[in-house]
């Protein structure tokens, strides 16, 4: 029995070993970006032109990125021939263009002309979550350096873009052909994924243990403690059969224990949404101690599992 338990633990450390290695080398895939037309919001005819420009500045800044695909350009324009310009503000008809030519993140925005300055709003929206998750503003005078503005304000949008936006791994996407949402495994959730796997590797492991101690050998245990007793003979076939019988329960109830903890730990990581930031860390420390909790800090989410025996 003493062989048996250092040979189960090296079973799970190995298995532990596969599946963080599965998520720290993942086959990582770009996001693709669909840019639509800007908006001339107060509709000043002499600087339509913008819309354009705006665009394709931000498509030149955006295809100097080693991280994002694009949807087809022709293809693009004639699907927002289709629409009036005054519909890229909505998120209904953004999302109905982006399905139909299988991008993930639209990148739009508007622009506001007034005397003789323009303010240029760019923002990027996560199509699968649909949120609005980066936002670039810029103003300035419509002379001479309008361009640079231009430029300027699409240089900020790629380098927000390329944090906010880095490639995934292959197998957190659901078909692209498949109009469910994608899920995107972050950190947090790499974590829980593994505190489930061990958690249920060790309970699977301990409970069947614990039932056949329990329902099982303690008849063995039973039937050598009584023939003892009327012969006052066999007790090493006694006593063997005690240790056994402790042996299995203490190591199952551990197991299972153990199990249920990490199981408990990993399914609130899996599930609810923690705000993360690009240096968050996540720990996990065992250790005895008379309180069990936990806290959390603004850049990283500490969870400290105390255990009291």
């Amino acid at each position: 029995m003493k062989k048996i338990i250092p040979i189960v633990f090296l079973i799970i450390i190995l298995f532990d070993l596969k599946v963080f290695s599965l998520t720290e080398n993942p086959d990582l895939v770009k996001r693709t970006v669909l840019i639509l037309p800007f908006v001339n919001k107060n509709k000043i005819a002499e600087y339509d032109y913008l819309s354009e420009i705006i665009m394709e500045t931000l498509r030149s800044e955006l295809l100097q990125s080693e991280i994002f695909e694009f949807t087809n350009f022709s293809l693009s324009r004639n699907k927002y021939k289709e629409y009036k310009t005054e519909d890229f503000l909505d998120l209904k008809v953004v999302n109905n263009i982006a399905d139909q030519l299988n991008a993930d993140i639209v990148a739009t925005g508007q622009y506001l002309i007034y005397e003789n300055k323009i303010m240029i709003l760019i923002h990027a929206i996560d199509i699968f979550t649909g949120e609005l998750i980066v936002l670039t503003k810029v103003e300035g005078q419509t002379g001479i350096d309008l361009f640079n503005l231009i430029d300027n304000a699409s240089k900020d949008m790629k380098d927000k873009m390329e944090i906010k936006f880095p490639m995934v791994d292959k197998r957190t996407y659901i078909d692209k052909s498949n109009k469910n949402i994608k899920y995107v495994f972050t950190p947090v959730k790499k974590a829980g994924i593994g505190f489930i796997s061990s958690g249920s590797s060790l309970f699977l492991i301990g409970f069947p243990v614990l039932i056949y101690d329990l329902a099982g050998y303690s008849s063995i245990l039973k039937a050598n403690r009584d023939r003892y007793l009327d012969t006052k003979n066999y007790y090493y076939e006694y006593d063997q059969s005690y240790y056994i019988f402790v042996t299995l329960l203490i190591s199952s109830i551990c197991f299972s224990g153990i199990g249920l903890i990490l199981l408990s730990v990993g399914l609130p990581l899996l599930f609810v949404k923690i705000k993360e930031s690009r240096n968050q860390k996540i720990s996990l420390i065992f250790g005895i101690a008379q309180n069990n909790f936990f806290y959390f800090n603004r850049n990283d989410f500490n969870l400290f599992i105390k255990i009291r025996i």
